[in-house]
């Protein structure tokens, strides 16, 4: 495992203020949890978090699991631990499986129309 590294930074009194907030709420473990999860979304392309933004109710008893890894450290935010589950389950999803059932389901769609309209057309036929 590779050491952790450690960088110094400036902080104007309010953004101070403002991460103490933070960590007082429990959002965060400490300050440098906070500035950690700040740096991922920098990372992760800022402009698409704007964009990409939604909200998730969770049950109770997941938010309260969610709140319990966060407070051991597991997580360093709610919002990073969604993020995170989200990945995880988002890579484990089979898309080449997906897609062909979707071509599957198109495939038999575009028969039973096909099948309509000959019968239609039949119909027609019958019926002069």
């Amino acid at each position: 495992m590779t050491k952790d590294e450690k960088i110094t930074i400036r902080l104007t009194p309010e953004q101070g203020v403002a991460l103490d907030s933070l960590v007082n709420e429990g959002q965060f473990k400490n300050r440098s949890r906070a500035v950690r999860a700040a740096l991922d979304m920098l990372v992760d392309d800022p402009e698409e978090e704007e964009e990409n933004h939604t909200s998730v109710e969770l049950p109770s008893n997941i938010l309260s699991t969610l709140s319990f890894l966060v407070s051991i450290g597991y997580f360093d935010s709610l919002d990073s631990a969604v993020r995170q589950l989200v990945r995880d389950s988002f890579y484990k999803l089979d898309l080449t499986g997906i897609k062909q059932q979707f071509e599957t389901a198109e495939e038999i769609d575009m028969e039973a129309s096909a099948r309509k309209m000959i019968d239609d057309q039949l119909s027609g036929m019958i019926r002069k």
